[in-house]
């Protein structure tokens, strides 16, 4: 019966251990996986508001930033070409909005690059792409104020005192009243 029992456990031991060697290869396969795994492309960037600038040229774009395709993603690149010019805004996964201020008549086009934990990039998003034109018109004046009232033909000023009470000019208008 020792004997059994003794082959029992040793073969428990070793079921136990092929398990957990099984398991471990499996781990590492999948992590050489992921080595050669680029993200997935992002999703587009789309504009969220456009706002007038000071600058009579400019316009304030703010931008919807997608959230990222895969959980592992550490860093995000969000490429703004303007004629041309790549200017590189480096993003935390957690960013989900961006403004950017371009210069009207400019060709622009938007797009965002994923980087995981372990230093894949992605595929270039969709582009989000359009030419930067003034479509926001000034906004509502304010109503006129009156800043005076006068009557033509009468002494305008400051309003009469008692020193004024009966001076030549206030006789001389109490009788053009009178007729």
């Amino acid at each position: 019966m020792d004997l059994v029992l003794q082959t029992l456990a040793a073969a428990i031991v070793a079921a136990g251990s092929l398990v957990v060697l099984i398991g471990v290869a499996y781990l590492l396969s999948l992590r050489k996986q992921r080595k050669n795994k680029k993200p997935r492309k992002p999703k587009k960037t789309k504009i969220e508001k456009i706002e007038g600038s000071d600058m009579a040229d400019q316009l304030r774009y703010t931008l919807a930033i997608p959230e990222p395709g895969a959980g592992d993603v550490v860093t995000r690149e969000l490429h703004v070409v303007v004629d041309g010019i790549d200017t590189t805004y480096t993003l935390t996964p957690d960013v989900r909005s961006f403004t950017v201020d371009l210069v009207e008549g400019t060709s622009v086009s938007i797009f965002l690059v994923d980087v995981d934990n372990i230093g894949n990039r992605s595929e270039p998003g969709e582009a989000l792409t359009f030419t930067v034109v003034d479509t926001i018109p000034p906004p509502k004046p304010l109503p006129p104020v009156v800043i005076g009232v006068e009557e033509p033909g009468y002494q305008t000023g400051p309003l009469p005192g008692p020193a004024f009470a009966e001076s030549d000019f206030l006789k001389a208008a109490k009788a053009v009243l009178k007729k």
